[in-house]
């Protein structure tokens, strides 16, 4: 059973870039394909609360979590695991939304999961969502993580730069952990300490006062839902069926976590001109702590 194709997707052109066969692009052809969500007194319309039926493609939470299709698409198979009952985008991954991801990538193992978490990592929405996505059979990060031949490390691609992966085993590389939510879940956060990420407890309830651009949730809480962690810095989450990703990043540099794993999508032709004289890897390297 394969996950159903989405119904419209952002025209995009692809190109091919002579001299650097390490990373895909794909240019919109319009100017700013994903329109620019609007403010008013710092706070951020909650865009992902509502969907109509078309949109979700199932409908029963899981984990507080449920599939819809991706608005934005730039590729077949692109969709959105959203929260149900609000969380913020701010706030650390936790056990729950592990179970989900490690639900669809033991699946579907040609997904692949992106997360814009914290500040300055591309995210344009409030509302905690985490995308999945059918990219290449194999993306250039596929490429680069299998061919270090070691469980963990860092890639010489982001020399001197705040990232790091770690391995889960299958059934054709036995190097690395075993691909459980748990394991994908301590691999997160040892990454997210050793990438530096910045983080903070909260009390959810405090969260309006101390991040305006976050809605106001009237809901009940309980006690062992008060408290969270929110990451102050900004970071990118790749995770697939093989291993797991992060980058500490210091500014959005016009890309959020999809481009890390090599597939481009440049909303305008000054970022695809960029992309074509300086590459992929330098580009995504320039907005890394």
């Amino acid at each position: 059973m394969s996950l159903p194709v989405n119904p419209d997707r952002t025209p995009t052109e692809v190109r091919s870039c002579a001299g650097t066969p390490e990373f895909f692009l794909q240019v919109a052809l319009f100017q700013n394909a994903k329109p620019v969500i609007q403010q008013q007194q710092k706070k951020v319309i909650d865009a992902l609360q509502n969907f109509s039926e078309d949109q979700i493609i199932d409908a029963q939470p899981s984990n507080n979590l449920y599939l819809v299709y991706n608005k934005f698409n730039v590729v077949k198979r692109h969709y959105l695991l959203v929260a149900q009952q609000f969380r913020h985008q701010l706030e650390l991954l936790t056990l729950p939304s592990f179970i989900e991801i490690h639900k669809y990538l033991d699946k579907y193992p040609t997904l692949s999961v992106i997360y814009n978490g914290g500040r300055r990592s591309g995210s344009s929405q409030p509302r905690q969502h985490i995308q999945l996505l059918q990219l290449q059979p194999e993306t250039p990060l596929d490429k680069i993580i299998h061919a270090q031949h070691r469980p963990n490390g860092t890639l010489p691609q982001f020399e001197h730069k705040l990232h790091g992966f770690i391995r889960f085993k299958n059934e054709y590389d036995d190097i690395g952990l075993e691909f459980t939510p748990e394991n994908v879940l301590s691999s997160y956060l040892s990454l997210i300490s050793s990438c530096k990420i910045v983080t903070q407890n909260v009390s959810r309830n405090d969260i309006p006062e101390q991040y305006p651009e976050v809605p106001v949730i009237q809901e009940p809480q309980t006690e062992n839902e008060d408290n969270c962690k929110i990451a102050i810095s900004g970071y990118s989450l790749f995770i697939t069926r093989d291993y797991i990703f992060m980058a500490n990043r210091k500014c959005e540099g016009g890309f959020n976590s999809i481009a890390f794993s090599g597939f481009a999508f440049a909303k305008t032709e000054e970022i695809a001109r960029q992309i074509e004289e300086k590459g992929l890897w330098q580009l995504l390297s320039d907005t890394l702590e």
